[in-house]
């Protein structure tokens, strides 16, 4: 079990870490947008700080706790009675 958790944060840290790389563009091109006074990220425009600064997203946190556990449910209705069973053999 915890390996799986392992395998999924580690291929979420290389994915953040992929998609931040490709984001950035090549070097020229990034150049270009910053002589020009443009954003490298203008899809993130809102996350721009006081300053100007852009910022990045942070990496996700641990699991979360275990909620508590929900209320029994109300007991089911008493079933219908059975069929009449045979008649018993007669006797002496």
């Amino acid at each position: 079990m915890s390996q799986i958790f392992c395998k999924i944060i580690c291929s979420s840290f290389v994915m953040v870490a992929v998609l931040s790389i490709a984001s950035q563009g090549y070097p020229q091109e990034r150049e270009r947008r910053q002589s020009n006074g443009e954003s490298s990220c203008p899809q993130i425009e809102l996350l721009r700080g006081r300053d100007g600064r852009e910022g990045r997203d942070g990496a996700c946190g641990p699991p979360g706790e275990k909620g508590e556990q929900g209320e029994r449910g109300e007991t089911g209705q008493k079933g219908d009675l059975g069929a009449e069973g045979p008649t018993g053999p007669q006797g002496p």
